[in-house]
């Protein structure tokens, strides 16, 4: 299989298996409630359904919009509620696989103040970390960070944006599916 139809086959077997989310505004998986984002948006390249987040001013952003969120302690079990990505991270354009990437999120709560939080985007094949293209298999990495719900707008509405953090060398491609915010009921 040349490199072409696998990195088509790669990328569009993470899409078939993000829409479950994507579609859903809060899916119940027994205590888990998992909220997909209402809305995305993103400045980045697109490519093959993927917002890629590379410009060396690291100024290219995604922003999701979620609603319906738990804004009670006595909501979410913990009182917190997870912060879940799900990106695509190389080293450099048509890049290798096995690399992770550190990005800024950043939300606004419910008292006006915007939050930021460095987060590590762990590369979930380490092992097959190689500079040289792979066609995209291999780009897949997953990170996360808790907010209080205590920091939830009363609206239930929170809206997430990622941008590339200035340490990091690395591309992020992010779409709709490739965030949603997680808790647990009580």
């Amino acid at each position: 299989m040349n490199r072409k139809v696998l990195f088509w086959t790669v990328i569009c077997a993470v899409l078939l298996a993000s829409v479950g989310i994507a579609f859903a505004a809060v899916a119940s998986h027994g205590p888990v409630r998992v909220a997909g984002a209402d809305s995305f948006s993103s400045d980045g390249d697109l490519i093959a359904g993927w917002y890629w987040l590379r410009d060396p001013a690291l100024r290219t952003k995604a922003t999701w919009h979620f609603s319906e969120l738990p804004t009670r302690t006595a909501d979410a079990k913990n009182a917190r509620v997870i912060l879940r990505f799900d990106p695509l991270v190389t080293n450099k354009a048509s890049g290798g696989p096995g690399y992770d990437a550190n990005v800024l999120v950043s939300y606004k709560a419910k008292n006006g103040v915007t939050y930021r939080h460095h987060v590590m985007m762990r590369n979930l094949h380490p092992e097959m970390k190689d500079p040289r293209d792979s066609g995209g298999w291999g780009y897949q990495a997953q990170g996360w960070t808790v907010i209080p719900v205590s920091r939830i707008p009363a609206s239930g509405e929170l809206t997430v944006t990622i941008s590339r953090d200035r340490a990091t060398k690395t591309h992020v491609a992010a779409n709709e599916a490739a965030c949603t915010v997680e808790w647990l009921v009580r």
